[in-house]
């Protein structure tokens, strides 16, 4: 009968996110630089600009493909490689890491003599601790290397979650 009492009346709560990662674009600050632009849409080589491989694998070794991009070409009437045009990538060509997260509380007003009650809470956030990864960084830089131009920024690359770990948090009141 008392563990009855104490198992039974709880309340649950909680709340699911599931979503599609957001559209992401690849920049390149040295694109469209002859008409004094910067951060303009990347050079496409034809390549997939997504790496393949379980979401781990692509946080680990790169999120997107660094060689789908290549340098802006010349510009028209440009005095040299360092006159780019613009890149021809699209608007929001990759999409990022998705997002799922449950946050859960659990609750019971256990009733004490009179008019008095106590409350006891328990709340669950990131319950599963999973980790929620941030779009990786999406800009290009081009310099001119021994063998071409090459690219000096960790793009494709990511470097930070988007959420915080599992926290759990306790709560107490009496109310009289």
């Amino acid at each position: 009968m008392l563990a009855q009492k104490l198992l039974s009346d709880w309340k649950l709560s909680g709340i699911a996110v599931i979503q599609s990662g957001s559209p992401i674009t690849a920049l390149d600050s040295s694109a469209g630089l002859v008409y004094g632009n910067f951060e303009n849409r990347a050079q496409r080589t034809g390549s997939n600009p997504s790496t393949k491989g379980s979401l781990y694998s692509r946080v680990i070794n790169g999120y997107l493909n660094q060689n789908a991009f290549t340098i802006a070409p010349e510009a028209p009437n440009g005095s040299g490689p360092g006159d780019t045009d613009f890149g021809n990538s699209g608007v929001g060509i990759v999409r990022g890491p998705g997002q799922h997260n449950i946050d859960m509380a659990v609750e019971r007003i256990f009733p004490v003599v009179g008019s008095g009650s106590f409350r006891l809470r328990a709340e669950f956030f990131n319950l599963t601790n999973t980790p929620q990864f941030a779009n990786p960084y999406n800009a290009l830089y081009f310099t001119e290397g021994p063998s071409g131009p090459v690219n000096v920024t960790p793009f494709g690359q990511i470097t930070a979650t988007a959420a915080n770990p599992r926290i759990i948090q306790f709560a107490a009141k009496y109310m009289f």
